[in-house]
């Protein structure tokens, strides 16, 4: 485990909660100012049949302060449905790996909403979370995003990822 006091001590220090992301996948920018306080985003991951024309793909995001991390999202883009079954499984997989990787809770909780395209919000130890569904019309009818959101208790939620989506812009390299 990197986190042994869970989400706390990952919202406490923003490089080293970063740095517990990297090599899992995820492919976390480093932390740095982002005109609107401070952020890392990582690399689309591919979660589904790669030769898709829009293949499904997972994306990484963090934002907060110089001093605090405020809130770790990762979404999955459902934009191939023949697919949408395999990466929500394998979404839920990865998220249970990487967040038992780190030491931190949260896996059980997201399981079933995300295999329901569910919305679902709660608090974990340490950590508020929230799980939300939402169209994404520029990549056709039945594209959707499902957006998983760990959110420091306290802190300000100046672009609240889990209602507005648009908000996640994954890096591309």
């Amino acid at each position: 485990k990197i986190a042994s006091k869970g989400w706390p001590e990952l919202f406490a220090d923003p490089q080293a909660g970063i740095r517990a992301f990297e090599g899992t996948g995820f492919r976390p920018a480093p932390y740095a100012a982002n005109g609107t306080g401070f952020a890392s985003t990582g690399i689309p991951v591919t979660l589904s049949n790669t030769e898709a024309k829009q293949p499904n793909r997972m994306t990484f995001s963090a934002a907060g302060t110089q001093d605090t991390l405020d809130s770790v999202t990762v979404a999955l883009d459902l934009t191939d449905a023949p697919n949408a079954t395999v990466a929500k499984d394998r979404f839920v997989k990865t998220m249970g790996e990487v967040l038992g990787k780190i030491g931190v809770p949260g896996a059980a909780e997201l399981k079933q909403p995300v295999l329901d395209e569910k919305p679902a919000a709660g608090s974990v130890d340490g950590a508020d979370y929230a799980v939300a569904i939402a169209p994404m019309t520029d990549a056709g009818a039945d594209a959707r995003r499902i957006t998983v959101t760990f959110r420091r208790p306290g802190a300000p939620k100046t672009d609240d990822q889990a209602s507005n989506q648009a908000t996640i812009q994954p890096r591309n390299g």
